[in-house]
């Protein structure tokens, strides 16, 4: 695999958000691994591959998805095949993390108080009791946040992420925290072109 032959150390989001907490910037070439929606295949083909390599990684799920009678209808995914509640734990078993992503996958940019509301906090507590698990970080639908959206998710998650770009964020962006995504178009080159792009980024 690309990362492993390129000495890249891919971490825990535990470990990242623990070194977020310290506000720590160091000269390591280290990437965090996120798969958004939280798809069935990404509790089977993904893990598996995952497994075979010993990378840790983490799946934002949207509650409403975790149950095929409450996927909200008209969802615009590439796969409407979700993880249910049993794959996401298996997830879990192997080491890996899960964040939130909205209940519904609704774009918060722009959304009220009490839209707010069933989209980040009942969506937290949906999770955390099914999964019986601390959920700590959030990635946003579509990436979209804006100041309202920002200040729902910091009152129940530790950090959370958008989807334009990437660098090593420091604590004052943990809320707005950019990732890099991976295209399905792209080769394997592109992807290391656009990879050592972002790592240079974060160490200069």
């Amino acid at each position: 695999m690309l990362l492993a032959s390129a000495g890249i150390e891919v971490i825990q989001a535990s470990q990242a958000l623990a070194l977020l907490d310290e506000d720590r910037k160091e000269k390591r070439r280290r990437v965090l691994l996120t798969f958004d929606d939280g798809y069935k295949n990404t509790t089977s083909d993904v893990r598996s591959q995952l497994e075979k390599v010993g990378f840790p990684a983490l799946m934002a799920v949207n509650s409403a998805c975790l149950d095929p009678e409450t996927v909200p209808p008209g969802l615009p995914h590439a796969s409407l095949d979700f993880a249910n509640v049993s794959e996401v734990r298996g997830w879990l078993s192997d080491g890996h993390e899960v964040a939130g992503h909205g209940a519904r996958h609704r774009k918060l940019r722009g959304l009220g108080a009490e839209e707010l509301r069933t989209e980040i906090d009942d969506d937290y507590d949906h999770l955390a009791d099914v999964l019986g698990t601390d959920i700590r970080l959030f990635c946003y639908p579509f990436g979209a946040s804006d100041e309202a959206s920002r200040a729902a998710v910091a009152r129940r998650y530790r950090a959370s992420f958008v989807t334009d770009g990437g660098f090593w964020p420091t604590r004052a962006e943990r809320y707005r925290i950019r990732r890099l995504q991976v295209r399905p178009e792209w080769d394997v080159q592109e992807f290391e072109r656009q990879l050592s792009a972002a790592l240079l980024e974060a160490n200069p």
